[in-house]
């Protein structure tokens, strides 16, 4: 979706390289973005009015011939897939088949998807979305079987990422997605990252798609970052690969086989600049910055698709862009780009640099407490040095590395749970940068319950009044208190005020001493605590 005016103007301002990477990335500042390597013009190619807004994600698949080509395009609000086909030189939805409205899918359990990436590979779409029709937020990729006459696709399978992307706005889930299929990625030695050597399709047992699903987060607190993982049958992700991205954010993927090319695109938060990313020693490596079309506008274009090199004619390829804001009434422009060559061999790594070691020491912490990174850089005959990102969650800080070293707190978390915590550090002239995770277990804060008075004194027959102040790192204290009176639980009125429980036990009727034990059972983030009193009854 749309971003607000004064984030895209931050944006725009000041894109910094700065988001996590993996070893041997060398992201391209984008400052040095470079002329729109295709046509200069771009124009609108579809009929005015016709598809409206909230036409996101595109992906372009070739037919036997142009006339039967397909540009698929998905709405990010509805819970729509359109068909679109040429007629008369426009991009229009299919009249046959139930196509002409869209068709509608859900998620398995019914809800309507907010949808912002598709590719459609085989008989399925394949799609990203934010969340669902409650507002929730609802990291998933879902595959949409496209088959059938009915104007509802299903039924829906569903991969959720959202312990992959933790604490993430409704609005700021997964918003580009694309597939790179195992063929391409063994072909060109890619890089398994969980499993730290050559990729291998086997090495996942009940893996689907047929190759490595591409995804971004809008999110700006991850900088852009592009992530790939395998799915598999039974539900479960694993994560593969990272690609830096130095435009700071992404609206759409698209891999570019016949370049070789993964397409990172950004709308107009970014001034509609693009980055191309290659295979470069098993990692995708950023190796270009453009800026827009010069005839394309600056609009919130959510979608970019390529078509092949088989619809090459002069020289050039069409390329797509939808936009989700149908500015002009128009939400399917359309541009070119060169005839690709054959991808160039892989250079191997830059002689001038080495890998860097980087480990991240995070010791469990209370709710309340402040956490402490410790981040070790390292590497073999040279000194990283410069800045590393720490991120929990939508959390970021900064820390400067002094004799391969950096420390950054991270301030306290309210709530218990393990987190992950992602470590980068963008390199240097010497080093290469990478990127190392780690976990953050937040226990329950300590609970301290501690006598105003330990011993006090009562008539017989009276109540006794008892006073505990109560902390637990700063926060609230709610939840239940237990009292008992020599072992006995008795019930007992209990009051909370200026950081104290004050207790007023029943009437005591013996005479001599009675130890009197008030517990706070503790809540969801805070421990439970005991205070003992010793009561004279006169």
């Amino acid at each position: 979706m749309a971003l607000t005016t004064a984030l895209a103007a931050a944006l725009v301002t000041g894109l910094l390289v700065g988001g996590p990477t993996a070893a041997g990335q060398e992201p391209e500042p984008p400052s040095a973005a470079q002329t729109w390597p295709g046509g200069r013009t771009a124009s609108a190619v579809d009929v005015a009015g016709e598809l409206g807004t909230d036409v996101s994600g595109l992906s372009f698949r070739a037919g036997g011939s142009a006339a039967a080509d397909v540009l698929w395009g998905v709405d990010d609000r509805a819970g729509l897939v359109h068909r679109l086909v040429q007629s008369s030189g426009k991009w229009r939805p299919d009249q046959a088949g139930g196509w002409r409205a869209g068709k509608t899918f859900t998620f398995p359990d019914g809800r309507v998807p907010d949808a912002e990436g598709i590719v459609v590979s085989g008989d399925d779409a394949w799609v990203s979305t934010e969340r669902d029709s409650t507002g929730t937020s609802r990291l998933s990729i879902l595959r949409v079987p496209l088959g059938g006459s009915s104007a509802a696709l299903g039924p829906t399978t569903e991969w959720s990422l959202a312990r992959e992307f933790p604490a993430l706005g409704a609005n700021s889930g997964l918003e580009a997605l694309d597939l790179v299929p195992d063929a391409s990625l063994v072909a060109h030695g890619f890089v398994d990252e969980a499993r730290g050597t050559t990729y291998d399709p086997a090495a996942y047992p009940g893996k689907v798609g047929g190759g490595v699903f591409f995804v971004a987060a809008e999110a700006a607190s991850l900088k852009g970052q592009v992530r790939g993982y395998v799915l598999r049958a039974d539900g479960s992700v694993v994560r593969v690969a990272t690609v830096a991205n130095p435009l700071g954010l992404v609206q759409a993927l698209e891999w570019d086989a016949d370049a070789g090319l993964l397409w990172i695109v950004c709308d107009d938060a970014c001034d509609g600049r693009t980055a191309t990313a290659r295979l470069r020693s098993g990692r995708f490596v950023v190796s270009a910055t453009y800026a827009r079309a010069a005839g394309l506008p600056n609009y919130n274009f959510e979608g970019f698709t390529v078509a092949p090199r088989a619809r090459c004619s002069g020289g050039v390829r069409p390329v797509f862009w939808s936009n989700d804001a149908n500015d002009r009434s128009h939400a399917i422009w359309a541009g070119t780009l060169p005839c690709p060559a054959a991808p160039a061999p892989d250079p191997g790594p830059d002689p001038g640099k080495v890998a860097t070691r980087l480990t991240a020491t995070v010791a469990p912490t209370q709710a309340g407490q402040r956490v402490r990174v410790v981040v070790g850089a390292t590497a073999v005959g040279a000194t990283p040095t410069g800045q590393v990102q720490v991120s929990v969650g939508s959390r970021v800080r900064t820390g400067t590395l002094a004799d391969g070293a950096a420390t950054v707190w991270m301030g306290a978390f309210t709530s218990p749970g393990v987190r992950p915590v992602t470590v980068s550090y963008a390199g240097n002239d010497g080093t290469y940068a990478a990127e190392s995770t780690a976990r953050l277990t937040v226990g329950r804060a300590a609970t301290r319950l501690r006598p105003v008075v330990r011993r006090v004194a009562v008539n017989r027959g009276k109540r006794a009044r008892l006073s505990a102040r109560i902390t637990a790192n700063g926060l609230p204290t709610p939840g239940q208190v237990r009292v008992r009176v020599k072992g006995r639980l008795v019930k007992a009125t209990v009051r909370r005020t200026d950081g104290r429980l004050v207790v007023r036990t029943p009437a005591l009727r013996a005479r001599g001493r009675v130890t009197v034990t008030v517990r706070y059972r503790g809540s969801a983030a805070t421990a439970p605590a005991s205070a003992t009193f010793v009561v004279r009854v006169r």
